[in-house]
This record gives structure tokens, sequence and C-alpha cells, in this order.
């Protein structure tokens, strides 16, 4: 980086992100704002707003990007963004699988982009000056952290999953290494599907034992936590650091900025160094909370390090891991691969040599063609046909319902989405069904699809609209877009020929 204060844009400006944004706006760095919802958008009108994610990344005027959106969307933003050379600080976690965190670093590193996680309790000013005191107690012996809270905040993941990622990045940075085995507990209490209450236990090899207890069974919020070393102990409730010494306690100066801030700060320093090591620590912490939830599934002490085995199939070539659950008659071709805790249900056809990723759905009555890859938070559902070489980008979406009422199910009545041959929908785009996308069109990162997509045309934005166009290698083709227009061009990357006449290309002298 330059000596010049970098150029950063804030995704997502709601209640996670409005904090990341007074920060970088208090030391200059706030170029853009980028949310979809436009009350949001107009609360900041000093600040540039968009709500093209896509756009926003291929402006050279940016150097960084801010994410402040939903867990589930973190991996493939941020996967875009570092494509797009920017780099990337995510609030909270990198996603919600280490394997694609994982993919994520070496992304990073590959392009020698910044990629930092966390702006939550790594950077909360009460556990920085409780980890300052904890590193004067003495060797660690026992650590109990606990996250509760009330009924209203449970959502449909198990608690282990909420709260838990936080304790367990503190319990390692406390650490200082990993686990040597991990064992959970829990209680539906509510729902007997659902973990409402976790009770996960940590053994380390240097002999520290640790416990995290999580729950949305509590009348109200808390957070406490305490560390036992050979020289005394310190604990933390209610944003309150005491140390003891025997009986006697004294309190510990909470003077660290706030988290938002003192997150940023880092991230500006990262910059300036050109490297961050922070990512490395969620994918760490990441596969301790899928061991610990493992640990749950298998009713059993795991090793963190250690994986599900891969699951023995009956279908010649075709490569499932051991969390895939296939319910009813799939059909799957040769050479295909599906990962980690993705959803098959019959009955559906899938073809030869595809690629689905971590936490795929596939759902009844849907077809996908050859060589189709599916990236990570994915659901194809009833009513949507993929043809052949179809590229779907993580967490995009489809619907198939247009007008959708939980008091009044339209359970059978799906609008048909077609996407052709060797179309591509980049990440977190949504389409709406009932729409055609045609060959080889370009998707882009965060569009919402409205109406049909012609062959080989470039769209993005909210509604998505025709930008340009692109060939079948994906390079961008030299057409205009006005349709009174014809035209001839050549592909600057694979020289294939193409006409236009309008909003409908042609290649010329194609097989098929």
């Amino acid at each position: 980086m330059s000596d010049a204060t970098p150029r950063i844009a804030l995704v997502g400006a709601g209640s996670r992100g409005e904090p990341l944004l007074r920060a970088l706006a208090d030391v200059g760095a706030l170029a853009a704002v980028c949310d979809l919802d436009p009350d949001v958008r107009a609360r900041f009108p000093d600040v540039r707003t968009t709500d093209d994610y896509l756009a926003l990344l291929a402006d050279p005027a940016i150097d960084a990007v801010v994410l402040a959106t939903p867990t589930g969307s973190h991996d493939g933003m941020a996967q875009a963004a570092l494509e797009a050379g920017k780099h990337v600080l995510v609030e909270g976690l990198l996603g919600v699988h280490a394997d694609a965190a994982a993919e994520l670093v070496a992304l990073a590193e590959r392009r020698g982009r910044v990629l930092q996680a966390g702006a939550g309790l790594r950077f909360d000013a009460a556990l920085v000056a409780f980890r300052v005191a904890a590193a004067t107690i003495g060797a660690l012996r026992y650590v109990h952290a606990e996250a509760l809270a009330p009924r209203r905040e449970r959502r449909d993941d198990a608690a282990v999953f909420s709260f838990a990622p936080e304790l367990v990045g503190l319990v390692l940075a406390l650490a200082g290494e990993r686990p040597e085995w991990i064992r959970t507990q829990a209680a539906g209490i509510r729902d007997g599907d659902v973990a409402d209450v976790t009770f996960t236990g940590l053994g380390f090899p240097a002999g520290l034992r640790a416990h995290v207890h999580v729950s949305w069974m509590h009348p109200l919020r808390s957070l406490r936590v305490v560390a036992t070393g050979d020289e005394g102990t310190v604990l933390l409730q209610d944003g309150l650091v005491t140390r003891y010494v025997g009986d006697e306690g004294a309190p510990v100066a909470v003077d660290a900025p706030d988290a938002a801030r003192a997150a940023c700060a880092r991230f500006l320093e990262a910059l300036e160094r050109g490297r961050s090591d922070d990512a490395r620590h969620d994918v760490a912490v990441l596969r301790v909370v899928e061991a610990a939830q493992r640990s749950l599934d298998e009713d059993r002490a795991v090793h963190p390090a250690s994986k599900a085995p891969e699951k023995a199939t009956e279908r010649p070539g075709v490569r499932l891991h051991a969390t895939v659950a296939v319910d009813g008659d799939v059909d799957i071709g040769e050479g295909t691969s599906i990962w980690h805790f993705s959803k098959l249900l019959g009955p559906c056809r899938i073809g030869k040599n595809c690629t689905f990723g971590q936490n795929v759905v596939v759902e009844r009555h849907v077809t996908v063609g050859d060589n189709v890859k599916i990236q990570n938070n994915v659901s194809v559902y009833s009513g949507v046909i993929l043809e052949d070489d179809v590229f779907c980008g993580p967490s995009m979406v489809f619907t198939n319902v247009g007008t959708p009422r939980s008091g009044f199910p339209r359970k059978g009545q799906y609008t048909t989405t077609l996407v052709k041959r060797g179309a591509s929908i980049g990440a977190n785009a949504t389409v709406v069904c009932g729409h055609t996308l045609g060959r080889y069109c370009f998707v882009g990162a965060g569009a919402v699809v409205t109406r049909d997509v012609p062959d080989y045309a470039l769209v993005y934005g909210n509604p998505a609209r025709l930008r340009g166009w692109a060939c079948f290698c994906g390079a961008t083709l030299p057409f205009g877009t006005s349709p009174g227009e014809s035209e001839a061009g050549v592909c600057p990357d694979c020289g294939r020929r193409y006409a236009r006449e309008g909003h409908v290309v042609r290649e010329l002298d194609a097989a098929g």
C-alpha cells in the first residue's frame, strides 16, 4: 500500500455494519457504502452509495472492502472481492465451513491480498483486558466461558454454531495451541431437533482444560469468562475484569477502544504491512466448532484434525462425502463429486462430471446437466433446470414461487426457471423464478434477475440490467447494448467471432 489512506467500501450498513462505518469515516478511509436496502443507503447522503456489489469490485478507486453481511454470505462475497484484487475485512467469521475458509486464506495468499476476519469478541475492550490479565497468572489450568441469551434470539441452527465460535476463538487464543480432544453434549429444550443448550469440553496437550457453555434458554443476556492459572484467577463478568490472587481481588482497567475501531485499526495496519494472520485463526476456530458438532452427532470425544471418513458409494465413479444425505431416487452421473453437508432429494437427475460444494441442496424433479459447478450454500429448487456447463456461484439463490405465502402454500405450483448451456451466475445473485438465462450469459455477483437474459449477455445490478456481452470463454466482447445497432467483433482473449443485431448475439461459424 502507498502512504495514502486506503479507500475502503463498507458492504452491509445495518446494525452490524454501522459501527464499522463510523470507525472508517473517522479515519478518512470510507469511500463507499453498498447495501441492497434503499432506506439504509438513504441514511448516508454524504457518502457514495450503491446496491451494485459487482460494479463496486470493478472500481479501481476502491482498495478494500469490509463485509458486514450475514455470515453465510461471507465466503462467496470475500472470494469475489479477492478475485477482483481487493483487500478484505470480514466482520465476524470468514464463513460457516472451515474448508471454505481455508480456501479463502489460500486465495488471498495467491493474490497477494490482505484477508482479515473478526470484529466481535476478538476486539471487545473487556476481553482484550481479560486476555492481557490472563497472561499474568502463570500457566493456565482451566478456562470456563459461557454466553447465555433469551429464547427470543434462538435460530434454527444449533447453539454451538451461534455464540460458541467467538468463545472458542477466545479459548484458543488463551491456550496458544490446538486442542487434542473435544466433547460436546447438548439439550433440545424447545425443540428436540435443535440444541438450545450445549456444553463443550476441550483438552489441550499442555494440560489446560476448557469448558464452553452456550444457551438460548436464559432469561437475560450474559457473558462470563473465568481463567485459572498457577498464580491466580481472572474473571470477566458484566463487562468488568477482576484479577484474584488468593482471596484478594483487584479490578483490571478496561481502556481499549471499542471493537469496531480496534478491528479497523488492525486492518489498516495489516494493509500497511501487506499481510495479516487473523484469518488463519478463524480457520482453526471453525475446525474446532465443526469437531464440536461432530462430537454431538457421534456422541463421543473427537480430535479436531480428524474428519469423517469418505463414504463408500455404490455409484461407480461418483464421490460423495460422508455427510451427504441422499433421499429417494437420485441419478448421479459418473465423475461427479458432492461435498460436505449437501442434500439430494429424489427423484432428480444430476449429470456427469459435476462438482457441488458444501451445503448444496438439490430438490425433487430438478435436472442438472453435465459438467455443472455449484458452489457452497446453493439450493436448486423444484422447477429449476440447469443445462450443461452451468456455473452457480457461492450463496446465489433460485426461487420457484412468485408469490409465496406461509399461510397459503403453493406446493407443487412451481414456476420453471431454465438456465441454458454455459451460463454463469455470480456469488449472492438472485434469480427470480419463471425466467430463462440464455446460453453463455454472465450474471454478476449480487445481481437480482427479474427478466429473461439473452444469450451471451452480461447483466448485473438490482434489478439486473444489460451492461455488455460475454464470450464463450468469459471475456467481455467489444459490443454496445443499443437495441437498434448491428455490429461484428472478435473476442480479445480466444479469437471467436461474433455478430450482434440489437439484443441478439450469435457466434459466427459456431458448431451448434
